[in-house]
């Protein structure tokens, strides 16, 4: 595969692109894929660790504001 060539993709009717990704966010949120990344020895890309957090971004108190009261 040649890098930063264009590759055309054929479309799957009725899969959308955007709840595609919206599902692997999800999951990467959850942590689901660390196991697998760590297996694949890519662990750099692990969630696990990361200073993502769901509930500021709600606008609920963060894990640290919470655990500070």
């Amino acid at each position: 595969m040649s890098l930063g060539k264009f590759i055309p993709t054929r479309r799957t009717p009725g899969i959308s692109t955007s709840s595609l990704l919206e599902r692997i966010v999800k999951g990467y949120r959850k942590h689901e894929f660390d196991k697998k990344l760590e297996k694949m020895g890519r662990g750099e890309l692990m969630a696990q660790g990361s200073d993502y957090d769901d509930n500021v971004e709600r606008g609920y108190p963060s894990h640290s504001e919470q655990r500070s009261r």
